[in-house]
């Protein structure tokens, strides 16, 4: 439960939790289609393993 409230809270302010990791989602802007956001899984992974989490 806590990372799915990390990644809610990550997409809509571009920041990330805990406070200092990289940003997981990353905002761009596209002409076509708007504003969308691209998950770096890399860094998602190393966030949910640094809380304890399981990645599987």
């Amino acid at each position: 439960m806590r990372i799915q409230l990390n990644l809610h809270i990550t997409i809509f302010t571009g920041n990330s939790y805990p406070p200092g990791s990289a940003p997981i989602f990353r905002r761009k802007t596209d002409a076509k289609s708007g504003v969308h956001y691209t998950a770096d899984l890399t860094d998602m992974k190393q966030n949910i393993m640094r809380q304890g989490g399981d990645t599987a």
